[in-house]
Parts: structure tokens; C-alpha cells; sequence
């Protein structure tokens, strides 16, 4: 399945590209064998132009054992420092697509994978995005301070962080 985001979607969307290109590393979850779930951390390496995820990973890694059994994952992205957090649904689906592979292929990636794109079980991780929900709060700490001071003695509420939802099933 392929999102195809309208353009009125795709500039709402644009906000929550932003946000995840700020984030180094996301959390992604899976269901293990046991029915427990599992969180792993991953380097996006492209927000396509449909909203899917890419990632590199190994083909006969636990995280791809899982997604096989049940494709269905949860990937989250936190950047504290512009209070911005993201929790997404979506469908995970394996790319074994050299072509695609050379093009986000970084050397910071050779930590992982000291092969390049020669590396056995090198796949990409595609994740066809299905909801998403932005939380971003554009207060600094010390305005969230005297926000709550305020709040206290009564002057004014707490201002409440702004959230996006979107349904990109189609």
C-alpha cells in the first residue's frame, strides 16, 4: 500500500516532516513472537514524497522476524529541546532495492553495516505511514515556569501544546 498524499495534505504533513528530520534517532515497536512489545531505536534516512519512512536494517534481524509475523508497527520520535513529540502507526513492508540502497547509503553508517550496501542481509525498512499524532509545544522551560505561576495564582491557565492528527489511509 502506498500513501498518496493530496497536496493539501502534503503541506499539512510538511510540519511533521520537519519535525522527524530534527530527530536523530526514532523508537520503533514491534510485536514479538510472545505477543510482548519491543522498541528499538533507527536513523530515518528519508521521508519520501508519499510520507514513508526509510530505514536501513538487516533482513534476518528480530525487528524484520517480527514485522513478518505482523506487519503492523508503532514508531515514535521525541525532541525534547523544541518540545516536539510524534507517535505514528504504520505498515512495515522490506525493500531489498539496490538502487534506493546507494542513494541514502552515509558512511556514518558503516558503525553498523562495514560493508556498505555490500553487506549481507542488507535491506530497507519501509514504513507506509497510517496515523499520526503531533504534540508540540512552542514554549521554552522558563515560559512553561511562569505559566504554571501564573496559572497558580489565578492570572491565567496553562497553555496547552498544540496537536495534529492525521489518517493518511487511503
Amino acid at each position: 500500500m502506498k500513501n498518496r498524499l493530496k497536496d493539501t495534505e502534503r503541506d499539512e504533513f510538511h510540519s511533521i516532516a520537519e519535525a522527524i528530520e530534527m530527530t536523530e534517532v526514532a523508537m520503533i515497536t514491534t510485536v514479538t513472537p510472545t505477543g510482548n512489545m519491543c522498541s528499538r531505536p533507527m536513523m530515518v534516512q528519508e521521508i519520501d514524497a508519499d510520507g514513508n519512512l526509510l530505514f536501513f536494517t538487516l533482513s534476518n534481524s528480530q525487528l524484520m522476524k517480527d514485522i513478518r509475523r505482523v506487519p503492523l508497527v508503532n514508531i515514535t520520535f521525541s525532541c525534547p529541546e523544541k518540545n516536539t513529540f510524534i507517535s505514528a502507526a504504520a505498515v512495515a513492508y522490506e525493500s531489498f532495492d539496490q538502487t534506493k540502497m546507494k542513494e541514502l547509503w552515509n558512511p556514518t553508517l558503516e558503525k553498523w553495516f562495514p560493508r556498505g550496501v555490500e553487506t549481507p542481509d542488507l535491506t530497507l525498512l519501509k514504513l507506509d505511514l497510517q496515523e499520526v499524532e503531533m504534540w508540540d509545544s512552542p514554549s521554552t522551560s522558563i515560559v512553561r515556569v511562569m505559566d504554571f505561576v501564573k496559572a497558580i495564582v489565578g492570572e491565567t491557565t496553562i497553555s496547552q501544546a498544540h496537536y495534529e492528527k492525521f489518517d493518511l489511509r487511503q
